[in-house]
């Protein structure tokens, strides 16, 4: 059995007095077989306290160093189950057990929303060797038999542990609800608020993106990835530990008029200082702001078919809506395949099992992972000359006996959108590298160098071919250049 969960996503790096200060923050609480799991970081109080003591210069060498673990050093590794206690509604619990468990920074990987991301560097990137990288944390994953609870009842949560100067970051609370997992504000306010203005005239002030990618990496259905982004100028935060409640909602429609998904719940602004994440260890500043566009990812579930989406964006008294058509094709399982492609401008280093470690399940966002890196997709395509750009996407190759020699490769061109004139052709990709034996999905991804191509609109246009002789159709993405 598997329980939803509504969680309220709070983020703050701030201590407060006592040995076992737990700050509220990090990836989301689950309710599993009657099980509670509860990720959590536990920081030492001294080194943060020097780290908010810091100059930026100062911090800022100290983490991009090569090899640097300065991050990574801040946490406290090698608790056992006997150095855990775990309070749900003030009334401790027992807790059953205590395992491993990497955290990418203290963002959510497996729910609604998009934790922090980095911008990458300039030039071009075909292995991301100039990302910034994103420290993997060493936390824990703390289990405890879930008292009796009613549905719809929502329960504190509070983890300590038995070391002096120590701090826990955990999420302070979940609620048990029936709603999916990505339907999260389902039935609240602020989700029948987000349904009154999906229905309301006009498209609202804030400017609206989505985009959707259907995927192959299910085994036993296809499912769609939609991303719903709202550029945004950087505005000061009054109150740099309280993020504003930004909610989204969006509802997918079958050709019969009938809705086939749904899906909704709140999306978190990147909460900065001086360039710099709010949602890692800082130097201590008086102020910051929330700077980039706001980013909700979502998954839904869909037979192949054509559909509509229609999704509104609420961030305070500002509303944002769009409209776009979803395609989704038959996967034919005997044949060489490639899906769609996505692009993006950012991306971060995630573990290699970061992708395997989410179980495929409805509502569940799965990063799109390729080699160890993850590419985190827009729905703004459009792009200036000095940028350039990451896609993805997946090709499908049937699982072959070990005698047969089917070399993938991927060939990447981009073609003028209005003449289809070809203007730059690209280095076929040998998929072997990307790919894990006895797989027959291989994500691939990269980073594109569009320097020199003039203003106007293009298409990335991407075909898989095999030794055997075998190639797919072209599949492309449209972009512009400003």
């Amino acid at each position: 059995m598997l329980v939803a969960l509504y969680l309220r996503a709070m983020t703050t790096i701030c201590t407060v007095p006592g040995a076992q200060a737990q700050t509220e923050s990090g990836p989301p609480i689950r309710v599993e077989s009657h099980e509670v799991l509860v990720p959590a970081l536990v920081v030492d109080k001294k080194r943060l306290h020097a780290v908010h003591q810091m100059d930026v210069q100062t911090y800022t060498s100290a983490v991009d160093a090569p090899n640097s673990h300065f991050l990574v050093d801040l946490a406290l590794t090698g608790l056992t189950t006997a150095d855990f206690h775990v309070f749900e509604d003030g009334k401790e619990q027992q807790v059953e057990r205590v395992t491993p468990k990497d955290v990418a920074m203290f963002g959510d990987d497996s729910a609604p929303g998009i934790g922090p991301v980095y911008e990458s560097s300039h030039g071009y990137v075909p292995a991301f060797e100039n990302a910034v990288r994103a420290p993997v944390w060493p936390a824990y994953l703390v289990a405890y038999s879930q008292p009796p609870s009613l549905d719809g009842s929502c329960h504190k949560v509070r983890i300590t542990v038995d070391r002096p100067a120590s701090v826990v970051y955990a999420r302070p609370e979940y609620c048990n609800t029936t709603h999916a997992p990505n339907d999260s504000l389902n039935g609240t306010k602020l989700g029948n608020q987000l349904r009154q203005d999906l229905d309301s005239a006009g498209d609202g002030r804030l400017t609206f993106l989505a985009t959707a990618f259907s995927s192959l990496h299910a085994a036993a259905a296809t499912y769609t990835d939609i991303v719903l982004e709202a550029p945004e100028k950087p505005r000061l935060l009054a109150d740099c530990d309280k993020l504003p409640e930004i909610g989204a909602l969006g509802l997918v429609y079958a050709a019969d008029g009938n809705v086939a998904a749904r899906f909704s719940g709140l999306t978190l602004g990147d909460s900065s200082q001086r360039g710099q994440s709010w949602s890692s260890p800082l130097p201590t500043r008086t102020s910051c702001t929330i700077a980039g566009a706001r980013i909700f990812h979502a998954r839904v579930d869909l037979p192949s078919g054509e559909y509509k989406l229609r999704a509104v964006i609420r961030d305070g008294d500002h509303v944002g809506k769009t409209e776009i058509p979803i395609t989704i094709g038959q996967l034919d399982r005997t044949q060489l395949s490639i899906s769609s492609v996505v692009l993006g401008r950012k991306y971060r280093q995630v573990p290699d099992s970061a992708r395997d470690n989410l179980a495929v399940s409805p509502g569940r966002y799965v990063p799109l992972v390729s080699r160890g890196w993850e590419i985190i997709p827009t729905a703004d395509t459009t792009f200036k000359q000095a940028e350039f750009f990451t896609f993805y996407a997946e090709v499908y190759s049937p699982i072959q006996a070990a005698s047969q020699d089917r070399t993938v490769q991927v060939h990447m061109r981009i073609a003028d959108e209005r003449t289809g004139q070809v203007v730059k052709e690209l280095r076929p990709l040998d998929t072997a590298p990307y790919g894990k034996p006895g797989e027959p999905v291989i994500p691939v991804g990269g980073g594109v160098d569009i320097g020199g191509l003039a203003s106007g609109s293009y298409r990335l246009e991407l075909q898989a071919t095999n030794s055997l002789g075998e190639s797919t159709a072209w599949r492309s993405v449209a972009f512009r250049i400003e």
